[in-house]
């Protein structure tokens, strides 16, 4: 496994979360990340606003752009 930048890692996280709405888990294996690191890139998506919690943090899900 090649080693990648967090640009990377945050890039493969929006386009795992591309679908409806989707969970932890999927992202996880999607991009082959440990749980606590994926907790961390996605508090950072979750900060910047590029991708929302649906229903009691259950559920991810890109915002729309308008």
């Amino acid at each position: 496994m090649k080693y990648r930048d967090n640009i990377e890692i945050l890039a493969q996280i929006l386009e795992s979360a591309s679908g409806y709405r989707v969970r932890l888990t999927k992202i996880i294996y999607d991009t082959l990340l440990p749980h606590s690191m994926a907790k961390e890139c996605l508090a950072l998506l979750i900060e910047k606003g590029l991708i929302n919690i649906w229903k009691e943090k259950k559920n991810l899900l890109l915002p729309k752009k308008v």
